[in-house]
């Protein structure tokens, strides 16, 4: 039996809800990748700013990582999510949920080395306040991160759904 007898309580059903979740995940997805590869060229504009050239290219390093993360990776686990969803697959929807909680901690461990660096005077000039894009980094992963953990426990109702047999699989929405 699933979680909830509807997309988080919405009027969506389940395999709805999930497909509307993947394309939903696909643009906040483009959005952040955008967002990071923004942040990644403020960063090479400013490298004159880091007093300690290690944790420069460590933070470039990570936000290669996230970029890959959220441009490719992410949208490659969604488009698993929205098959899954579309022709009742269960399998598929347990490994978008496993996959996307990790990469949601995974991105999390990124940013607070981020917020640690930036808060840090012995690695750069400026601190984390004269910092509005990393800042805007760590916020629009707070609300993401959100929606992720939406989407998680709602891919997890569906696969429930459909790992039940009782949902009565029809080529129509």
């Amino acid at each position: 039996m699933a979680l909830t007898p509807y997309h988080c309580y919405c009027c969506l059903s389940h395999r709805k809800g999930g497909m509307l979740g993947a394309i939903i995940t696909l643009i906040l997805s483009a959005i952040s990748a955008s967002y990071y590869i923004w942040v990644l060229l403020d960063l090479y504009t400013r490298s004159n700013e880091f007093t300690n050239q290690g944790y420069f290219n460590a933070v470039l390093v990570l936000h290669y990582f996230l970029i890959a993360g959220t441009g490719i990776i992410f949208p490659l686990l969604t488009l698993i999510l929205f098959a899954g969803a579309y022709w009742y697959y269960s399998v598929p929807v347990a490994f978008f949920s496993i996959m996307a909680s990790l990469g949601s901690i995974l991105e999390l461990g990124a940013l607070v080395f981020f917020g640690v660096t930036f808060f840090s005077s012995s690695v750069t000039t400026a601190s984390l306040g004269s910092e509005p894009l990393i800042l805007g980094e760590i916020l629009w992963f707070c609300i993401r991160f959100i929606y992720m953990l939406h989407l998680i426990f709602a891919s997890w109702a569906l696969y429930q759904k459909n790992s039940s047999g009782n949902e009565q699989k029809s080529t129509t929405f």
